[in-house]
């Protein structure tokens, strides 16, 4: 697994491992951590009905078949909005291809589906939204058994993916999911991550170009060390092997140091192929072109602990 805090290196480490001839992978579809995903869904148990569930159920129903769905029209509607960027008509999610890497994708969130409903029926109840089907679905009762599913509805991706990619390992890379890794190595026993972060104030300035985040840099930072808040209570939880972290900047100033030693710890061969990825433009630094002089100051003391801790990672 990769994680990280967002605008930390994620991507571009993913897309050096990609390369590599042992690893196969998927577009970054957030399966377990985007609203009505998989760990949303789990999260329904803390307060357990019949009617929650239900909810909760066909909401992910719903995710896993956006992810899956990309045919002409949903093309189209893409095109469109790449034309028009004022107007949001593309269908969630359907700038992802994801039967293209795991053929099976359709199937397996179907079985998923399955697994987790006990029983439907023609039916309706208050929650239920205006012009939606009359049937209800009973989920399992025990989080641990839905747990049990969710697992098995992962292995299943990460096989069905490494197949037909005829590779031997399969990388998740998707940015919050570090938030919740006590709970992924719970779905995924074993399971281990490499935290890639980059110098706090450098992932500020590149948060404000972001639609999804704030443009004003001390909102962004502000969000930033909520993250990495629950980063810190993420990693006490879970053993100190299960995880590494490195420095972007380590990362593209010695790449064939630094993409060894994740290698090893992956228990992967090293391969020149993951060479081949330009690491050239780290941007670091940015954050002093890119804020307000003014802003300067407050924006490190803001962040003093977060810039300890990536020093940390950096010089070690």
């Amino acid at each position: 697994m990769i994680g990280g805090s967002g605008r930390s290196g994620t991507t571009v480490l993913a897309r050096v491992f990609a390369s590599h001839p042992s690893i196969a992978t998927i577009p970054e579809v957030r399966l377990l951590t985007d609203p009505d995903g998989l760990l949303d869904f789990l999260s329904g148990y803390e307060s357990w009905s019949p009617y929650v569930m239900d909810f909760r159920l066909k909401r992910l129903d719903r995710f896993l078949r956006d992810l899956r769905r990309r045919g002409s029209f949903h093309r189209a509607l893409s095109s469109l909005n790449r034309r028009q960027p004022w107007l949001r008509t593309e269908v969630p999610y359907s700038s992802f291809d994801v039967a293209r890497q795991c053929p099976d994708f359709q199937q397996l969130g179907r079985k998923l589906v399955e697994e987790l409903t006990v029983c439907s029926f023609a039916g309706e109840h208050a929650a239920m939204r205006f012009g939606s089907r009359k049937v209800v679905r009973v989920a399992v009762a025990e989080r641990q058994e839905a747990e049990a599913a969710v697992s098995r509805f992962l292995h299943r991706v990460a096989a069905s993916a490494a197949s037909h990619q005829r590779r031997t390992h399969f990388l998740e890379k998707n940015t919050w999911t570090f938030l919740h890794f006590e709970l992924v190595r719970r779905l995924v026993p074993g399971a281990r991550m490499v935290h890639i972060v980059r110098h706090p104030c450098d992932v500020v300035a590149s948060f404000t170009k972001q639609p999804w985040m704030p443009s004003d840099p001390m909102q962004a930072a502000l969000v930033l060390r909520m993250l990495m808040g629950r980063w810190r209570a993420a990693r006490a939880a879970v053993p100190e092997s299960s995880v590494l972290e490195v420095s972007l900047e380590r990362v593209c100033a010695d790449p064939r140091r630094s993409l060894g030693r994740i290698c090893d710890w992956w228990g992967i061969p090293m391969s020149d192929s993951i060479l081949s990825v330009d690491l050239t433009r780290s941007n670091a630094g940015r954050w002093r072109r890119d804020i307000p002089g003014p802003v300067h100051g407050r924006l490190e003391a803001e962040l003093a602990r977060e810039i300890e801790e990536f020093e940390a990672v950096h010089s070690g």
